[in-house]
């Protein structure tokens, strides 16, 4: 005898209602994102990662923070002054590392495994002793720093971390340079102009442009000044932070680095 699946009619109601949900979203997704328009936007590489990859890592990112939400239908942005200060609180560090010769120095080594992962520390006592590191990583850093003493590693924060690591940290905000603020400012510029135009051709975008109920889609978000500016701000840190350690092996937790950086080495 097969066994038997019992639906109330609640469980019924929710089904139908992801079903419905479902087809919505497979709907708008192919009507944006299999735009040949949409295409011609986001094929352009412009720093360590493709822009479709920051894209859709932006759109997956929201659709997070909204879940997180207790009531994602009053949903509300914060405000610009918030998210200057944060901005500023990013590149300080990069701005402090250009008047800093002994960091300058310290970038022209290379390296042999580059971590990268979440500002998230731990402190370990392996039985030995005490000592703070990754808290996804740190057993792999340790077997390597006692197995493997002369292999060259670092890991990337975004902060700048604790001193007493088993591993040698670097905060990627400083790795921008003065001249990637210039090349950010004008590829925002740019796709919001291209967006824009895409915008005006395609009713179905605008339309999608204040839906919360389906995030993923809400693309109007991703092309604003501030979204553009700062993500391309952290892909070109990315890209200098490999191309001046050129490490031979990546190490990334999943939610930070998603596909293979280029570099132009």
């Amino acid at each position: 005898m097969g066994a038997r699946l019992l639906l109330y009619p609640n469980m019924i109601s929710t089904l139908e209602d992801h079903t419905w949900e479902r087809e919505i979203f497979d709907a708008n997704f192919n009507a944006i994102f299999r735009n040949e328009e949409m295409h011609k936007i986001l094929k352009e590489n412009i720093g360590v990662f493709d822009l479709w990859f920051i894209c859709m890592d932006f759109l997956l990112g929201r659709n997070e923070s909204l879940h997180n939400e207790k009531n994602p239908a009053i949903f509300k942005p914060k405000g610009k002054i918030y998210y200057l200060n944060k901005l500023f609180r990013k590149i300080k560090p990069s701005i402090e590392s250009w008047i800093n010769p002994k960091f300058k120095k310290n970038q022209t080594r290379e390296l042999d495994i580059l971590f990268i992962s979440r500002d998230r520390f731990i402190e370990v006592n392996d039985g030995n002793a005490m000592y703070k590191s990754d808290y996804l990583f740190h057993s792999v850093i340790q077997e390597i720093v006692t197995s493997y003493p002369h292999v060259k590693m670092a890991l990337l924060c975004n902060t700048d971390a604790p001193q007493d690591m088993n591993i040698v940290g670097y905060n990627i905000f400083r790795f921008i340079r003065p001249f990637d603020f210039f090349k950010s400012l004008f590829y925002s510029l740019k796709k919001i102009i291209q967006w824009k135009t895409v915008q005006k051709l395609n009713p179905v975008f605008g339309e999608n442009g204040s839906n919360l109920d389906y995030p993923y889609l809400n693309v109007n978000a991703f092309f604003s000044f501030r979204i553009l500016f700062n993500l391309f701000l952290i892909d070109y840190a990315y890209f200098n932070i490999i191309d001046a350690f050129n490490p031979k092996i990546i190490i990334s937790n999943d939610d930070s680095m998603q596909l293979k950086p280029k570099s132009k080495n």
